[in-house]
């Protein structure tokens, strides 16, 4: 056999090999998963697959739904402690029945909570509210709140004569790796406020309608498919927090000014802990992996961006990556926007290593709470409020006080069902963008 002839098989042994190799290499790492919008696989170039700018963008009842709130309700098979389910409401639909989620399929006895973290807003669904509370403001977005008579809502057993109405939206799609950008204006403050933009895992539809699901619908079982916080503020605090949420057994390699390396959250406040009962005092909660954001100011402008690189083994290691920028008219932003090169965004501010089995089929959340468990938990004192802290019924009842007796404004009250009462200004998202790349 000549040599040219050995030669050619050669090669085409090669590019055989190759081609074999590159195709089981798609199929192990697909840009498309079952479960989710997409996988990322790497850093680098990214393309950009949704951008939300508008306020009928948010309305999208195919890209976005609405938070209706958490049912808790009492188990004979459970008198440890109360169980729970979280329901969701189509963008597009007519506003919440109670009557339409009280059958549960179980004759318990049940109490609708507007919010799980203990915040005294309420989360308003429906079209009609949605179009009152998410609209357009030049080229601007704002998510606003609004004071309402509260005195039948059954959310708060007819006792309080006054609510404040809030909205929260999440994605319909599902996501395991990419790269999320939120670009504000003004992020909620003031004494009270709790904004966030995060992102939550997710279970099955079958799951979550287990009856052995008894630990919380919206995040079935949290923190078991993890939580990745992008931005959290508190109150009038000039910092901000980038946090992640795991099961037990997520340890971290970090850099940044991280406060834990442990970012298993033990369980939620009703003691449950990966789907099993726990005594309230005998998990290892922690406040997950947070790392500080500083002097990013009291509202909170700028531009805050997740890299989340998930290769689609469940059991390969995670980073995630996050950077922030006070204006949108920074160059790495700019040059990212125009390219989708993530190295364009210069260091991050904060790295973690995490093994990816924590974190999977992840919603992006875009909300705000009045006090609750951690606002309500720290003393504040600004212009209109004040409370000392370690306990959030102070801050409910200053903030509920102040919004039904408020008249230093020549027009007096607070309006009721007015959510561009100048009052509640320092309380609303306003956006100019939020994108997401894969």
């Amino acid at each position: 056999m000549s040599l040219l002839v050995i030669g050619v098989i050669v090669i085409i042994a090669v590019l055989f090999i190759f081609i074999v190799y590159d195709q089981s290499s798609n199929e192990k790492f697909p840009k498309s998963g079952p479960s989710s919008k997409f996988n990322s696989l790497d850093g680098g170039m990214y393309n950009l697959i949704e951008k939300y700018d508008k306020a009928d963008d948010f309305k999208d009842p195919n890209k976005w739904r609405l938070y209706a709130g958490r049912i808790d309700y009492g188990s004979p098979a459970a008198s440890e402690g109360l169980l729970s389910k979280d329901f969701y409401w189509n963008i597009g639909d007519p506003a919440l029945n109670l009557n339409n989620v009280k059958d549960l399929g179980n004759s318990f006895d049940w109490t609708f909570l507007s919010d799980p973290t203990g915040g005294i807003q309420n989360y308003m669904v429906g079209a009609a509210n949605a179009d009152i509370l998410i609209a357009d403001n030049d080229d601007q977005v704002e998510i606003k709140v609004m004071k309402f008579q509260n005195t039948t809502d059954a959310r708060s057993g007819g006792a309080a004569e006054f609510g404040l109405a809030s909205i929260r939206v999440e994605t319909t799609d599902t996501y395991n790796g990419g790269v999320f950008v939120l670009d504000a204006e003004q992020v909620p403050n003031g004494c009270g406020a709790w904004p966030a933009f995060w992102t939550n895992g997710t279970s099955s539809e079958e799951e979550w309608k287990s009856p052995n699901n008894i630990g919380g619908g919206i995040n079935s079982l949290w923190p078991k498919y993890g939580e990745i916080d992008i931005l959290e503020q508190v109150n009038n605090a000039p910092d901000g927090h980038f946090t992640l949420h795991a099961a037990k057994g997520c340890m971290t390699e970090a850099t940044g000014d991280i406060v834990s390396n442990d970012c298993n959250s033990g369980g939620d406040k009703r003691g449950f802990l990966n789907g099993s009962y726990v005594p309230p005092g005998e998990h290892d909660a922690t406040s997950g992996c947070s790392i500080t954001i500083p002097d990013i100011g009291i509202n909170g402008k700028g531009v805050y961006i997740c890299e989340w690189v998930k290769p689609n083994d469940l059991d390969m290691m995670n980073t995630i990556k996050f950077w922030y920028f006070p204006s949108s008219n920074n160059t790495p932003v700019t040059d990212f926007y125009s390219s989708g090169d993530i190295n364009s965004l210069g260091n991050p501010m904060a790295i973690h290593r995490v093994d990816g089995k924590y974190f999977i089929n992840q919603r992006i959340v875009l909300n705000f709470v009045m006090c609750g468990d951690w606002a309500g938990s720290l003393a504040c004192s600004d212009d209109r409020f004040s409370f000392s802290g370690g306990d959030k019924q102070q801050c409910n009842n200053a903030f509920s006080t102040w919004l039904e007796t408020e008249n230093s404004n020549p027009s007096g009250l607070i309006d009721i069902n007015n959510p561009d009462d100048p009052r509640l200004d320092r309380y609303k998202w306003i956006i100019n963008s939020l994108r997401i790349y894969s």
